[in-house]
């Protein structure tokens, strides 16, 4: 199977340090058990940081065991944040309503969603769609479905 860590720069370097006894020799305990178990899953890895390898603590970067970060960097993919990249936001709008009673979103209410930062990138993204859709009651969002604070973020941004 695959095993996904998410937030690996977040590790503490005693995690690490068993995460990588695991990766090097595929073999790993039950809590309360001495007998080993071998393990053949295939390991994927995010983080919303900049991870460089080095010794942990060493900078304002987070960092990860040097051999830890060599052992999962097999293939790297950088996804840019969602607000660097404005085109998706209509595609993964209509992917989230996929699963609401909504249908659509008011041209208005896509206008301030295009315009929002995401700093919570797609979860954030997903999860408003879903609230503005119970919020909504209907089949289209609209903005006063939106949160105050997305709003509230559109109206400071056109004043600047």
């Amino acid at each position: 199977g695959t095993l996904f860590l998410d937030e690996i720069g977040d590790l503490d370097l005693s995690t690490q340090t068993k995460l990588l006894r695991v990766l090097q020799d595929g073999t790993y305990e039950r809590v309360g058990s001495g007998e080993p178990l071998v393990s053949r899953a295939r390991v994927v890895s995010a983080t919303n940081k900049a991870v460089r390898p080095g010794e942990p603590g060493s900078g304002p970067v987070p960092t990860l065991r040097e051999d830890l970060y060599y052992r999962l960097a097999v293939i790297e993919i950088e996804v840019p944040p969602l607000r660097a990249r404005r085109s998706d936001i209509a595609l993964l709008v209509a992917h989230a309503l996929a699963g609401t009673q909504s249908r659509a979103v008011s041209e208005d209410a896509m206008a301030y969603l295009l315009a929002y930062r995401w700093p919570g990138n797609v979860r954030e993204l997903i999860h408003l769609v879903q609230r503005a859709s119970v919020l909504s009651g209907g089949e289209v969002i609209d903005v006063p479905h939106l949160p105050e604070t997305l709003v509230a973020s559109r109206a400071i941004a056109t004043e600047l």
